[in-house]
């Protein structure tokens, strides 16, 4: 059992790291400080100081002090869409109570029983106790180009670019998350297709369809759907100075109804293998769930984690071995593969609807809100079921709790700006997910 006790600290200057406000998850309000030596060092505490700033202040990788991407989210992002990035006082109140129920839920229902000291996503991963696999160093690269985290979408050019007002939609993550723990991974050794057996453009989605695993393949993509392609933009998120020559199996099944592709290389794993075991305690997790902000950014963290490196021993702090080979996570192109075909069905929707789509990946989609109302950005939500930004949208319906429709409630509470309600909601939720025998549901569902 977790016996942690955690806290958050909002510094006023991150460069300077002194004066700010902090709280301890128990704490009523929060309370100003001159400097850390000011901290209870039974506490760890949840910062907003990133991985440079950390560096420099000399509080990374430190026993007491986390950086501000350990919820994945960054901590201003979290306060931006919870309508408080102003507000230090608040954001260290708020943090520090989802930094500890987020923890918590953690060690409930997936044993994460220590704080890690760089990211919860990154604890998610050393977890599973499998180390990434060794490759050569090119075709480590082919998996590398076939990452990508974030899709920004083609844009008009605009004069007056720094008056555009952007705001981010996230997808639920419980809803999020148990489609992607169910995406069908690569298992075992890889097979180089012969070139003779590539398939012609018409023969691709049969080809598809008859493989033994996921696979990559290197492409050349034309002619793209006009309409779409701006949505597409084909070759964003590319990783370093990689071009993005490879995809995955996945991507190139979206591709084909809307662009000519040519098949240059391939290479396919001999099986296939879901996340069982994963996808069946994700299972557990009830769709009112989706009121808690603690259960959302456990889960993003999760499927994140899944994403995330973990070289063996003998490869860390290597960009390459010294034989020319290189680890790499197998798995990273193919879930954030399905994560944009995901955001991308919310695309597609939103732009019908009339909306300028900056954005997506990574369980969210960036809008151009510049020339919309609250309303507009809430109706869209309520009608497509994404969590927008906190915000004031006068005149709301007040509407009771309903289990068949509990995005709606939660809508409401966001659209009303009723953050109390939210972290009241988000305690009800956490405490009544606590009490989950997790062995005992799983026992019962395989009996």
């Amino acid at each position: 059992m977790m016996d942690e006790q955690f806290g958050c600290v909002i510094f006023d200057d991150v460069h300077q790291h002194k004066n700010g406000w902090a709280a301890k998850s128990t704490d009523k309000k929060s309370f100003h400080i001159s400097g850390i030596n000011e901290l209870e060092s039974k506490v760890v505490w949840l910062t907003n100081l990133d991985y440079n700033a950390s560096f420099i202040a000399g509080l990374n990788n430190h026993g007491r002090f986390r950086r501000a991407n350990y919820l994945r989210h960054n901590t201003f992002r979290i306060g931006s869409h919870l309508n408080i990035e102003d507000d230090l006082r608040q954001q260290a109140l708020c943090y520090s109570k989802l930094f500890e129920r987020v923890s918590r839920l953690s060690n409930c229902f997936f044993n994460i029983n220590e704080v890690h000291k760089d990211r919860l996503a990154k604890a998610f991963r050393t977890h599973s106790g499998v180390y990434d696999p060794i490759y050569s160093s090119y075709f480590a690269e082919y998996f590398e180009s076939a990452t990508s985290h974030y899709v920004l979408t083609e844009q008009q050019f605009k004069e007056n670019k720094e008056n555009i007002s952007i705001a981010d939609l996230w997808i639920p993550a419980l809803t999020h998350c148990k489609n992607i723990v169910a995406t069908p991974l690569p298992v075992g050794k890889w097979k180089k297709v012969k070139r003779n057996k590539l398939p012609s453009y018409p023969q691709i989605m049969q080809w598809l369809m008859e493989l033994s695993g996921p696979g990559i393949v290197k492409v050349n993509v034309t002619d793209i759907d006009p309409l779409l392609s701006p949505l597409f933009n084909f070759g964003s998120g590319s990783q370093g100075n990689l071009r993005r020559k490879w995809i995955t199996t996945t991507e190139l099944m979206s591709l084909v109804p809307i662009a000519n592709i040519d098949i240059l290389e391939a290479h396919i794993s001999e099986g296939l293998v879901v996340l069982d075991a994963l996808n069946d305690i994700v299972q557990v997790i009830p769709e009112e769930a989706v009121l808690s902000l603690s259960c959302h950014f456990m889960l993003d963290s999760l499927w994140t984690g899944l994403t995330a490196l973990n070289p063996p021993p003998s490869a860390r702090g290597q960009k390459k071995t010294n034989s020319g080979y290189k680890s790499y996570n197998p798995v990273t192109p193919f879930l954030k593969a399905y994560d944009r075909f995901h955001c991308m069905s919310y695309v597609l929707q939103l732009s019908k609807m009339g909306f300028n789509v900056r954005g997506y990946g990574t369980g969210k989609i960036t809008i151009d809100t510049t020339d919309l109302t609250e309303r507009d950005v809430y109706t869209a939500c309520k009608e497509l079921g994404l969590i927008p930004p906190v915000m004031n949208v006068p005149d709301l319906d007040t509407i009771a709790f309903n289990e068949d429709s509990p995005h709606h409630y939660l809508l409401q509470l966001f659209g009303s700006n009723n953050l109390n309600s939210i972290f009241e909601i988000d305690k009800l939720i956490v405490d009544s997910l606590l009490d989950i025998n997790i062995e005992k549901v799983l026992g019962n569902n395989n009996g």
